[in-house]
């Protein structure tokens, strides 16, 4: 996901500083698969986030402890009925734990993404301790789901929203550290997030253009 023609917003809120950059590998062996993660260092930690967990046995995130010890993260073992879960992004929480975005799938994966018979899907920010026991699951509505997290010092939450639907919607929202919603703000209806040659506010990264980003640094929220 990326803002074209480098639409970039800058956010002054009251928050810890902190920064983060991500970059892929092509292989990181967990859990018996081989399956590439996503290498992520935030907040003097590194982090790592698989495309998908098909089953309980299989962790969705990684994190590396300030000692060195590797944690896996497993929310399939504490999500009931739940048959998969494919990341978007993680990030450090000042604990020293994580929050994972995700959307998890009630049913068999469908190859197909059109197919009607797709199985009911949820978009969550799933929350796991510095020990990597599984917190919470917040649950972030149907119509939009989170590209890319980010927290503060207190634990509070920060979403980048994207979205199939017509109309506006807030691209960045707010929950607390409890996981209740704060608010929500940076309407897609705003003319200064829209690219000059399209209507379309952010769409999928590519190999020619970076990916969009959230960040926080100076009492900054910037995206």
């Amino acid at each position: 996901m990326r803002f074209r023609s480098s639409v970039i917003a800058f956010m002054a809120l009251t928050l810890v500083s902190a920064s983060s950059q991500d970059l892929h590998i092509s292989r990181f062996d967990l859990d018996g698969r081989q399956e590439g993660f996503h290498i992520k260092f935030d907040s003097g930690r590194v982090f790592g986030w698989r495309n998908t967990a098909d089953s309980p046995g299989v962790a969705l995130g990684r994190m590396v402890t300030q000692n060195g010890e590797s944690i896996g993260l497993y929310p399939l073992r504490n999500l009931p009925g739940a048959f998969f879960a494919n990341a978007w992004d993680i990030a450090a929480t000042p604990d020293g734990g994580a929050v994972i975005a995700a959307i998890v799938g009630y049913g068999p994966e469908m190859k197909d993404p059109t197919d009607k018979n797709r199985p009911p899907l949820k978009n969550m920010l799933l929350k796991f301790a510095s020990n990597g026991k599984f917190i919470s699951a917040i649950e972030t509505g149907a119509k939009t789901h989170t590209e890319r997290v980010v927290t503060d010092n207190k634990g509070n939450i920060y979403s980048l929203q994207d979205s199939g639907i017509d109309g506006a919607y807030p691209m960045m929202v707010e929950y607390s550290s409890s996981g209740s919603l704060v608010k929500g703000f940076m309407s897609s209806d705003s003319q200064r997030f829209f690219s000059p040659s399209s209507n379309q506010i952010v769409e999928g990264g590519d190999a020619i253009g970076p990916e969009s980003r959230i960040w926080i640094r100076e009492d900054r929220l910037s995206v």
